[in-house]
C-alpha cells in the first residue's frame, strides 16, 4: 500500500479514536482486483491476505474502537447477477463461494498479525453487500479463532424505488414499504441477530426527490425498525444535496452543519432512537 496513503488514512483514523469514537476501515472500490469469480479466486485472495496483513499490522496499536471489514459490495461486475441474487444462475452462486473465501482469508491474515488484532471485531461483508445474499445457506460467516468477534454488514436502500432508483417516480412512503422494511429485517434479525451475530446496516438512506416529509417518515421507521431488533444503521453522505443523481448528501463538510436541504430526514433519523 502506498506509504503516504496509508498515513493519511492513519491520520484520519486517529482523529476518530482519539475523541473516543467507533471506526472502521475497509477494502473499498477496488473490487476489480478480488472480483469474486472462480477464475479471479486465487488472486482475490492473495490481494487481499496481503493488503489485510498490512493493514492489520499498521493499526495493531488501536483498541477495540477500530474495526475492520473485509470489503465492499465485492461482486460479478457487468453480469444480470451484479446487483441481484439468481439462484438458478451457477455462475452467481458461484461467485457467493468465491465471497466466502475471500471473508476467510481477509480474516485470517488480520488475526495471524496477533495482539489486538487477535480478537479485534471484523465485519464480513456478503455478495453485493445484498442483505438477500445473507439470507442464502450459500452463504456463511467465515470461521473464527475466537467467539463473538464478527459482525454482518449488509445495504439496505428498501425499497428500491423509493430509497435509491433515481429512474422512479416514486416519491411517497406508505404501509407497504414499512411492510417491506420490517420484515427483511425480521428475516435478518431470526437468521443472525437471534443466533448472536451482530448486524450493521452500513449503507442505508433516502434520496431527495423534494419529499422531506417522506424522507422524514421513512428514516423515523426504518432506524426504528432496526433498533428494535438492535441492528446498527449507518446513513450513506455521499455529499451530494440537489441534482437528480444519487443525492444522499447529510452534513455540509465545510459548514460543520446539517444541509438545510437535509433537515427533515436529519430529524427522522434522530426521531427513529427515541
Amino acid at each position: 500500500i502506498d506509504e503516504a496513503f496509508l498515513e493519511r488514512v492513519k491520520t484520519v483514523v486517529d482523529y476518530g479514536l482519539e475523541i473516543g469514537m467507533y471506526v472502521i476501515i475497509n477494502s473499498h472500490h477496488d473490487n476489480d482486483i478480488y472480483m469474486p469469480t472462480p477464475e479471479n479466486r486465487k488472486q482475490g485472495v492473495a490481494y487481499l491476505s496481503a493488503i489485510w496483513s498490512e493493514i492489520a499490522e499498521t493499526f495493531e496499536y488501536a483498541d477495540h474502537h477500530l474495526i475492520f471489514q473485509t470489503m465492499n459490495e465485492p461482486r460479478v461486475v457487468g453480469t444480470a447477477y451484479e446487483w441481484n441474487i439468481d439462484t438458478r444462475n451457477d455462475d452467481c452462486m458461484a461467485a457467493i463461494d468465491v465471497v466466502n473465501d475471500l471473508n476467510q482469508a481477509s480474516l485470517d491474515a488480520i488475526r495471524a498479525t496477533g495482539g489486538r488484532n487477535s480478537d479485534r471485531f471484523v465485519i464480513i461483508s456478503p455478495y453485493a453487500g445484498n442483505h438477500m445474499a445473507v439470507m442464502l445457506d450459500r452463504f456463511h460467516m467465515p470461521e473464527d479463532s475466537v467467539e463473538n468477534k464478527l459482525i454482518l454488514s449488509i445495504h439496505a436502500y428498501t425499497p428500491y424505488n423509493l430509497c435509491l432508483n433515481i429512474r422512479s417516480d416514486e416519491a411517497d412512503f406508505g404501509i407497504s414499504h414499512l411492510t417491506e422494511i420490517k420484515g427483511f429485517m425480521k428475516n435478518v434479525n431470526y437468521r443472525y441477530v437471534q443466533k448472536g451475530i451482530p448486524v450493521i446496516i452500513d449503507e442505508m438512506g433516502i434520496i431527495n426527490k423534494n419529499n422531506p416529509e417522506t424522507r422524514y417518515a421513512w428514516a423515523k421507521d426504518y432506524v426504528a425498525a432496526a433498533k428494535e431488533y438492535g441492528m446498527v444503521c449507518c446513513w450513506w453522505d455521499n455529499g451530494e444535496v440537489n441534482g437528480s443523481g444519487e443525492n444522499f448528501g447529510l452534513l455540509d463538510r465545510q459548514q460543520l452543519q446539517v444541509h438545510p436541504a437535509c433537515q427533515s430526514v436529519y430529524e427522522g433519523l434522530m426521531a427513529g432512537l427515541e
